[in-house]
């Protein structure tokens, strides 16, 4: 099933945020990989204290950051954050599919993004997503949300 398309509530513009990628080593040994991604506002510490803590199977982590500040204005429009999906499914697959360990991501973003991202799930294997919980009901922190394939 092909991708739904962004609306075209606006003209695509160049001068969109993009993504400014940063991999960092977790472990010397060949692992699972984290991926931050930090539209709305930074996990990064958030995520680097539960991976020590619950993911030590993790060696390596992705920080997706956008190169304006994370704020509510880091995604523009349907396009925009159409675009943004694809450029980052596009990096996590420039490694080989075959034997690529489990993906975890953690995501600070708008709803519009993680829908398109959502689309290229099958090209991204198996992945876990997890959600922050806010409220403190469960302990607070991060827990595994969505495991897929389900």
């Amino acid at each position: 099933m092909a991708p739904i398309s962004p609306s075209s509530d606006m003209p695509r513009d160049p001068s969109w945020p993009a993504w400014q990628l940063d991999l960092e080593a977790l472990a010397k040994s060949e692992g699972d990989m984290a991926i931050a991604v930090c539209l709305t506002h930074d996990v990064v510490p958030a995520v680097k204290a539960h991976i020590a803590a619950s993911l030590p199977q993790v060696s390596s982590l992705l920080i997706a950051r956008p190169t304006c500040s994370a704020g509510a204005k880091s995604v523009i429009c349907g396009p925009h954050a159409f675009d943004l999906a694809e450029a980052l499914s596009l990096q996590i697959n420039l490694k080989p599919q075959i034997n690529r360990p489990p993906l975890h991501l953690f995501i600070a973003a708008p709803n519009a993004f993680t829908f398109f991202l959502g689309q290229r799930q099958p090209g991204l294997g198996k992945t876990t997503l997890y959600e922050y919980d806010f409220e403190g009901g469960n302990g607070g922190g991060y827990k595994p949300s969505l495991a897929l394939p389900i």
